[in-house]
Parts: structure tokens; C-alpha cells; sequence
């Protein structure tokens, strides 16, 4: 299954160094992910590589520019998709080719998602196709364990405030403040249905 990458979630799981354990959690490969066009140019310009710094920036740009760009598909969505401001050009590309094929979008736009509620018959096609990262994150971490994975979002951490409070130094258990971010965004969403990775994975 073909998985999509929205510019924000591959940033920030390329810069933990989990977008392999990630790829390989969702049942993928390398070679069956594709992410937007632009990203590589973003990962170049000043305004990313200041607030990231040009190690992080660099090491992004090199995984991005190993992975295919997404080629638009002719779809009766994005222009619904487009008429929602709070879907930006790029999105309304990833969600149009996920409502059109068979793919899964892991995406850290919360904006995003919650407009979808708001275009017409498109929910249908979308439901349980949209990972975000806090349910991938708890996945991981009952893969990997709380300890790898609390490693290697320290840079992340600083850049994201939903992981910076999750993975503090004194709580051992991020599971449960992640959850507690899932939840709030699978109620905002709703009817839209998020992919259920601890189903998938057989967790309770």
C-alpha cells in the first residue's frame, strides 16, 4: 500500500530518526512512499534552516530527496478540497490521491483534518486512510519501548510542543499524554475516522 507524506509529519520523523521504523510499523517500504514536491525546496530555503539549524535541515533534505514526489491524479476532490481555506494547495494533493487510490496519509496537519468534515461525500473515501503522528508515536513506543523512542525525539522535542510535553525527562511513560492528544483530535474530527494502528498491531 502506497503511503503519503505530508511535508510537517516527514520533517519531523525523518529529524527522530523514525521515519524507517515508521514506514516499516505501517506495513511499507521505502519504495512505496511518496512525499509533496515542494518539500525538498522548503528543506533549502533560509526560513526552515533557521528554525531547524542546517544539521537537521541537511539530514531531512538527504532522506527526502531519496523518496519519489507525488504525482497529481486527475480527482473530482481537490477542487472541493481547495475551496476549504484551511486545506493548503499541498494537502488538498495528498488527500485528493488518498480519496482516489488506496493509500495511507500520515500527516501532522490537525487544521487540515478537522476542515475535512466541511466537503461534501469526501469523508467515505477517507476514513481510516489519515496516521497522525501522536498515533504513531504510541505505536512506536510499544514496538521500540518508551526509552528508544524518548531518545531520538530530543530534537524533535524542541521543535514540537506536543512531544516536548509528552516526552519530559521525569515521566517514563509518554503513552498516556499522547493519548490524550489522540483523543482530543480523533473528537475534533469526527465523523472522520483515523487509522487505528493499535488495532492493526493487536495492542489493547
Amino acid at each position: 500500500m502506497k503511503i503519503l507524506f505530508d511535508n510537517d509529519a516527514f520533517i519531523k520523523l525523518a529529524m527522530a530518526d523514525l521515519l524507517g521504523e515508521s514506514i516499516d510499523l505501517l506495513g511499507g517500504s521505502l519504495s512505496q512512499c511518496v512525499r509533496l514536491a515542494s518539500l525538498p525546496f522548503m528543506l533549502r530555503k533560509n526560513k526552515l534552516r533557521s528554525r531547524y539549524g542546517e544539521a537537521i535541515a541537511d539530514k531531512v533534505l538527504k532522506l527526502a530527496e531519496k523518496v519519489p514526489a507525488l504525482s497529481p491524479v486527475q480527482s473530482r476532490w481537490e477542487d472541493a478540497l481547495l475551496e476549504t481555506h484551511e486545506i493548503d494547495p499541498g494537502e488538498a494533493i495528498l488527500f485528493a490521491s488518498a480519496a482516489e487510490q488506496n493509500c495511507i496519509v500520515v500527516t501532522g496537519d490537525k487544521r487540515a483534518l478537522r476542515a475535512l468534515k466541511s466537503v461534501d461525500g469526501i469523508l467515505e473515501c477517507l476514513n481510516n486512510k489519515f496516521v497522525s503522528i501522536e498515533g504513531l508515536l504510541i505505536a512506536l513506543c510499544s514496538k521500540f519501548g518508551n526509552e528508544e523512542v524518548h531518545e531520538r525525539t530530543q530534537d524533535l522535542s524542541q521543535h514540537d510542543v506536543a512531544v516536548g510535553v509528552c516526552f519530559t525527562k521525569n515521566d517514563i511513560d509518554p503513552i498516556p499524554k499522547l493519548k490524550v492528544y489522540l483523543d482530543e483530535l480523533k473528537r475534533d474530527v469526527d465523523p472522520l475516522q483515523l487509522r487505528d494502528l493499535t488495532v492493526e498491531r493487536g495492542q489493547n
